[in-house]
C-alpha cells in the first residue's frame, strides 16, 4: 500500500474535525506504528500532503487539513 493511501486513511479517521500542522507529527507516528512504515518521513510527508492538496484529495482550510470527498472516493477504491 502506498503512502498516499496510508495518509488518506489517517485523515479519514478525523474527517469532521481535520488536523492541524502540528498534528502531522501524530501522522508520522501513525505511519510508523500502525501502518508499519520503517522510518519517520518528516519533510517528505509534508511534500506528499502538498501534492495531495493539489490533486484535491486533501483540503486545507483555516490551518486545518482534512480529507475531501474526492479523497474518500479515492480511498474506497483501495479497500
Amino acid at each position: 500500500m502506498d503512502i498516499k493511501i496510508k495518509t488518506l486513511k489517517y485523515f479519514n479517521l478525523t474527517k469532521k474535525n481535520g488536523r492541524s500542522y502540528s498534528d502531522l507529527i501524530s501522522l508520522d507516528r501513525y505511519l510508523v506504528n500502525v501502518e508499519k512504515e520503517r522510518i519517520y518521513l518528516g519533510e517528505f510527508l509534508i511534500a506528499e500532503i502538498d501534492k495531495m492538496i493539489t490533486q484535491g484529495l486533501i483540503d486545507k482550510k483555516n490551518e486545518k487539513y482534512s480529507i475531501t470527498d474526492k479523497g474518500t472516493e479515492y480511498l474506497m477504491e483501495f479497500k
